[in-house]
């Protein structure tokens, strides 16, 4: 198990991963169709590719879908570290997005 990526200089996301509710694909699947990622086929059932282009810049996301892999939650890591990357983000606040609920969430003006 990975938990060597630091979030802020307190916690791993092992770490934080282990104090929440577990992240499942169908999860992640909705989060990058939600925010720009397009899912590429790819002939297997197994594995989802998503790509997203960002000006010249095309990244790419492997996302298990199943959970069936012995490795499954280090690939569920290594997707947020990609999609935190991406938006320029910590890794906690995309942690965050996938386990608040909506009706948890208050906007205020």
């Amino acid at each position: 198990m990975r938990t060597s990526i630091k979030i802020g200089r307190f916690m791993s996301i092992a770490a934080i991963l282990d104090t929440i509710p577990p992240i499942k694909h169908p999860e992640l699947q909705a989060y990058l169709q939600n925010t720009g990622w397009t899912r590429r086929e790819t002939g297997r059932n197994d594995i989802g590719l998503f790509l997203k282009g960002i000006n010249a810049n095309v990244f790419e996301v492997l996302l298990p879908m199943t959970a069936d892999f012995a490795d499954y939650r280090e690939r569920i890591m290594d997707v947020l570290e990609q999609i935190a990357a991406v938006e320029a983000r910590e890794i906690f606040q995309v942690v965050i997005d996938l386990t608040v609920d909506s009706a948890d969430v208050v906007e205020s003006h």
